[in-house]
């Protein structure tokens, strides 16, 4: 992962850096080779250019580590939060009555901070940007993927408000179905009712019919008359069964745009979850990337190692030439010198005798 590889690269960073003491070191020992000065100073130049480039490149692998990291984390936060809401959406139930705009309000004006925050990496991207001189490949990688995330940033903003509009209708069908379906209880309950009247009226009318022709043979019309109240009765029923079954065709269609509406939105969610994936992947390329260039900045630490340690043996093995040098020169010094003190008294010895032999033959 990029942590364990950021944690990794800081403790080679601070090998490196503690390799600097090794080279100061060996600078101060460059009195110790006064004969191969020459030699060892340029031994030193060509260790100080490649640590420099050692150094300089470890440097810059471990902002740019740090920048993935600090990029990759808020991309991990960022793509938790849409799974979480892709769920709660996918899981929603959406024959509930309490829409709860409240928290769907609160939502978004999270996201609304969220989205200053994404302008100010922006803003803080454009500042390194400007602040190097050359154009650094991997700074400008990390600011077109906070582009990438700017632009899908607007898009679920755009998203969210669409969803915001589409609630507040659902919430006003809602209401209206509510309504209906009150409506219908009601309407189910007074056809109860109906009915119930409707037999004791029958009841009523079969006994007035057993009843009136004994007593009054004249009140019979009042058995017709209630017979046109029961067809009357039965004509208004029908019509209301007919809006009730309008109102079914209704609610039907309702329900059946909703699932199409879930299906594509579900589809829509598993292409944003694709695209994610896709940026996942990259992001690992990315990270192979990094460990192949951590095993380059091994192999040139290595390779400098090895480079100081033969510097060091070279000149020891030069120290230890001129020691013997330096030990036959004073050898011979010594000899030299003991022929010039012979030669000498030799010298002495002759001239005395030569004078000794002027002075007889005076």
């Amino acid at each position: 992962s990029v942590e364990s590889q950021l944690g990794s690269h800081r403790g080679l960073h601070q090998s490196i850096n503690e390799f600097r003491a090794k080279i100061e070191r060996a600078r101060a020992d460059e009195g110790q080779f006064a004969g191969a000065r020459g030699t060892y100073q340029g031994y030193l130049g060509k260790l100080d250019l490649q640590y420099a480039k050692l150094l300089n490149s470890s440097k810059a692998r471990l902002r740019h580590l740090e920048s993935l990291n600090a990029f990759v984390s808020a991309a991990t936060k960022e793509l938790m939060w849409l799974n979480d809401k892709e769920e709660e959406e996918v899981n929603c139930d959406w024959t509930e009555r309490n829409t709860n705009m409240t928290s769907k309000k609160d939502n978004y004006s999270g996201l609304s901070s969220l989205e200053n925050d994404l302008g100010k990496a922006r803003e803080v991207s454009e500042r390194m940007l400007r602040s190097h001189s050359e154009r650094d490949v991997d700074l400008d990688r990390y600011k077109e993927k906070v582009q990438q995330l700017l632009e899908r940033w607007q898009a679920i903003v755009l998203q969210i408000e669409l969803r915001q509009r589409e609630l507040e209708q659902l919430g006003k069908q809602l209401r209206y179905y509510r309504e209906s379906y009150e409506w219908l209880i009601c309407q189910k309950y007074a056809k109860q009712y109906i009915d119930a009247i409707k037999d004791f009226e029958l009841q009523l009318v079969t006994y007035k019919a057993q009843v009136e022709p004994a007593a009054s043979p004249v009140k019979k019309p009042k058995v017709q008359s209630a017979s046109d109240n029961i067809i009357q009765e039965y004509v208004e029923l029908r019509t209301k069964y007919s809006e009730l079954t309008t109102l079914t065709s209704q609610y039907i269609k309702f329900i059946t745009d909703t699932l199409r509406r879930l299906e594509e939105e579900e589809r829509a969610a598993e292409k944003l979850k694709e695209e994610e994936r896709r940026r996942l992947a990259e992001v690992e390329s990315q990270l192979e990337k990094q460990r192949q260039l951590a095993e380059a900045h091994e192999k040139a630490k290595a390779l400098a190692e090895k480079e100081a340690r033969e510097l060091r043996l070279n000149m020891q093995e030069e120290v230890t030439k001129r020691e013997v040098v330096a030990v036959d020169a004073e050898q011979q010094k010594k000899t030299i010198q003991q022929a010039l003190q012979q030669m000498k008294q030799n010298s002495e010895v002759e001239i005395k005798s030569k004078n000794k032999l002027i002075e007889e033959a005076e």
